[in-house]
C-alpha cells in the first residue's frame, strides 16, 4: 500500500530553487519512475539500513484535477508498504521544507485532511533493519527459484528415440540443474550477511572474535576500512553444514537446532539438513565439475525449494524467541 502526501502552491518555483531545497535533505534525482513523465527524485539512507524502501518525490508542473484554484505546481511525496520509520520522516521532511520555501496547501489523502503524515510506524534496531533487507533478498531469490523450475519431460518416449545420456542435453534438465547452485548460493548469501550485520552490532561477540583475530586481520580492518564482521566472515566458510554450525556457534546462535527439523512434503517426511546438505554437494559438482545429474527431476526442485523456505521459517521464529530480533519487519511496517 502507498502512503501519499501534497503539496498544492499557487507559486511556480523553478527546478534550480526546487533542487536548492531538497539536495541538502539527501534527495537525488530519480532517472525512471514507471508512469511519471515529469521531474522525480529519490530518497534512500543506507546508513545503519535506516531506509528499508526510501521515498519519491513527484512534481507536477501541470496538474489539473483534484486541486484549489490557482495551482501552479503540485508536490507529490511517496513512499511504498514497507517502509521505515527514516522513510516516513523523509516523506514528511521534504514537504515541510518546501512549503517553508514556496507556501501552499497540505493534503493526506489517507486521512482525507490537510495534514501531515502521522508516525505509526516502528522503530527497529540496526540488526533487524539490516536483517531484514538481507532476508527480503533472500526471498525474492526463493521466488525467483519457483518461477525457473521446468517441468519433467516425457522420459519414456524421449528413450525411444533418443540414447539416455543425451538427457543431459535437454532443456528443462539443465534449468532444473541450474537452479540448484543458485538456492544453495542463496543460502549462503543470507547466512553470511547475516553473520556480518550480526558481529558488527554485537559489542560482546566483537570482543570475543577480537581475540582470534591475527594481525593481517587488523591490518585489513585498518587500512581497507573492513569491518570486525566482514573480516571474519572472510576468514569463515559457509559452503557446508559443519561449517555453518561451527560459524554460527561462533556468535551463539544454535543453527543446528534450527536446521535438524522434520516436515512433510508431498506425503513424505524430510529432514530440512540432510535435503539442504544433499543438494549443497550436489551444487559443488555442478559448479566444479561442469557435472549435470540427468536424474534431477521437478520433485527433487521443488523438494530442495520447500526445505529452504522451512529453514528460513525456523531461522525467523528462532530469532524471535531466542534473540529478540524481528528480521521479517515487513511484517510490522
Amino acid at each position: 500500500m502507498s502512503i501519499d502526501l501534497f503539496l498544492r502552491t499557487k507559486n511556480q518555483p523553478t527546478r534550480r530553487q526546487i533542487e536548492k531545497i531538497i539536495f541538502p535533505l539527501g534527495w537525488k534525482k530519480a532517472t525512471y519512475y514507471s508512469g511519471y513523465k515529469g521531474l522525480s527524485y529519490y530518497w534512500f539512507n543506507e546508513n545503519n539500513y535506516e531506509s528499508t524502501r526510501g521515498c519519491w518525490l513527484f512534481i507536477d508542473y501541470n496538474p489539473v484535477e483534484n486541486v484549489p484554484k490557482d495551482t501552479k505546481v503540485v508536490f507529490h511525496a511517496y513512499s511504498n508498504a514497507g517502509r521505515s520509520f527514516a522513510d516516513l520522516e523523509a516523506q514528511n521532511n521534504v514537504i515541510k521544507q518546501l512549503k517553508k520555501a514556496f507556501l501552499g496547501s497540505l493534503y493526506n489523502p489517507q486521512e482525507g485532511v490537510c495534514s501531515y503524515l502521522y508516525y505509526e510506524i516502528p522503530e527497529f534496531t540496526v540488526i533487524e533493519r539490516g536483517c531484514s533487507i538481507v532476508y527480503r533478498n533472500f526471498i525474492n531469490n526463493i521466488i525467483t527459484s519457483k518461477i525457473a523450475v521446468q517441468d519433467d519431460i516425457d522420459e519414456f518416449n524421449y528413450k525411444k528415440e533418443n540414447l539416455p545420456w543425451m538427457l543431459r542435453f535437454d532443456k528443462g534438465i539443465i534449468i532444473n540443474n541450474l537452479i540448484i547452485p543458485y538456492i544453495v548460493s542463496s543460502i549462503e548469501e543470507f547466512l553470511k550477511n547475516f553473520f556480518v550485520i550480526y558481529v558488527n552490532n554485537q559489542e560482546s561477540i566483537q570482543k570475543n572474535i577480537l581475540k582470534k583475530l591475527d594481525l593481517h586481520s587488523f591490518k585489513n580492518m585498518y587500512t581497507k576500512k573492513v569491518t570486525i564482521g566482514d573480516e571474519y566472515a572472510r576468514l569463515t566458510s559457509f559452503q557446508n553444514i559443519p561449517k555453518i554450525i561451527s560459524a554460527f556457534n561462533e556468535i551463539e546462535i544454535d543453527i543446528e537446532k534450527i536446521l535438524n527439523v522434520n516436515k512433510i512434503f508431498n506425503k513424505k517426511e524430510i529432514n530440512i539438513k540432510k535435503v539442504i546438505a544433499k543438494y549443497i554437494t550436489i551444487r559443488h559438482k555442478i559448479v566444479h565439475e561442469a557435472f549435470i545429474d540427468i536424474e534431477i527431476n521437478k520433485n527433487d526442485i521443488l523438494t530442495l525449494i520447500f526445505a529452504t523456505e522451512n529453514f528460513i521459517d525456523e531461522f525467523k521464529l528462532y530469532m524471535k524467541k531466542n534473540k529478540n530480533i524481528i528480521i521479517d519487519i515487513d511484517e510490522y511496517l
